[in-house]
């Protein structure tokens, strides 16, 4: 800080120090929009604003000073708050209050507060950081340009523009147009300068489906219900189950068989003499064999049944590409027994 901006800066302490009440001398010559409780409040947030400052919080100090600006500006506010902001290292918001400081104080006819005011901002003004934003000689229709929340007027697009040290965003948008967006880190140097160059932005291409061209004297064909193309579906599904439950019937037919007959030897073997004598085991033995002998005849009865309908079912059911012609035939074979024979197209 130069000499000049040490002693402004000790001037603006004691002119601010004369009076507790040094904000409230601003406000009464202020806008009488501000009613008496809002100047109220203000006036107690700028009272606890300098209170931190003394004791040295400055962060939470500029917050009081930001709330006691929004419900009543005031010069001695905007004073305290641009100092607060330099202090904590936003010169670029101390500089713009206190030119915004100055014009009131000038509005006002308070030359010692617009002096002061002048001063510091000038201290500030070849300290700032800026950054110069360039953007392309033909913007489309509509272009627009933000640097944070803040939306850059055309007016200032290639004028260095102040800003505080941090990150800060850069988005361009157009309609009909792919954003371009990034991000600036913004150096806490005094005097820094940073350039960004826009390029152009490029046209949002949307998705053309081709049209699809039908002959004039051909309709297109209208599309297949789920019953014309899945009649048979249903049909087969159940065919196999059947048919499935049915093999299940005759294998335990066969097992149920196979234990009986073995029951049964194993009945003769407690079987001796002539005529024949049995034992009451043998008699057991030869009553579960029948038993088992009833049963494995019915599960070979039902299965086979089941299998046969399963088969039906099944080979004389629709397809949605073809028409099955199936011819079914049972014929005894050459053990003694019978079977199923089709014969088709499927």
């Amino acid at each position: 800080m130069t000499r000049r901006a040490v002693v402004a800066a000790g001037a603006l302490s004691a002119l601010l120090a004369t009076s507790p009440s040094a904000r409230g001398q601003d406000a009464s010559t202020g806008a009488g929009a501000v009613t008496a409780s809002a100047r109220a409040s203000a006036e107690a947030l700028f009272e606890e604003g300098v209170r931190l400052t003394e004791q040295n919080q400055l962060e939470e100090a500029c917050k009081k000073f930001e709330a006691s600006e929004a419900l009543d500006v005031a010069v001695g506010t905007l004073l305290r708050l641009a100092d607060c902001r330099e202090r904590t290292g936003r010169l670029a918001s101390a500089w713009a209050r206190f030119r915004e400081a100055g014009s009131l104080a000038e509005t006002q006819g308070m030359k010692d507060r617009a002096r002061i005011a002048a001063v510091r901002s000038a201290a500030l003004e070849r300290k700032l950081a800026r950054v110069v934003l360039e953007v392309p000689s033909s913007p489309p229709a509509g272009y627009t340009l933000k640097l944070g929340e803040l939306t850059v007027p055309s007016g200032s697009w290639g004028t260095p523009l102040p800003l505080d040290p941090g990150t800060v965003s850069v988005e361009a948008t157009a309609p009909g147009h792919l954003p371009y967006r990034r991000y600036l880190a913004i150096p806490a140097e005094d005097g820094a300068r940073v350039k960004v160059t826009i390029p152009p932005l490029e046209p949002r291409r949307a998705r053309v489906t081709p049209p699809v061209v039908v002959p004039v004297d051909q309709e297109p064909p209208l599309p297949k219900s789920s019953e014309e193309t899945d009649r048979g579906y249903g049909a087969r599904v159940l065919g196999l189950s059947l048919a499935a439950t049915g093999g299940v019937g005759l294998a335990a037919g066969g097992v149920l068989a196979i234990v009986a007959r073995k029951r049964h030897q194993d009945s003769l073997g407690h079987c001796s003499g002539a005529p024949r004598q049995c034992s009451p085991q043998a008699d057991q033995l030869e009553d579960e064999s029948d038993r088992l002998a009833t049963y494995a005849a019915a599960s070979a009865a039902i299965g086979g049944g089941l299998l046969i309908a399963g088969l039906v079912v099944y080979f004389t059911a629709p397809t949605s590409t073809s028409r099955e012609r199936v011819a079914l035939g049972v014929s005894p074979d050459a053990r003694g027994g019978w079977s199923l024979q089709a014969a088709g197209t499927f």
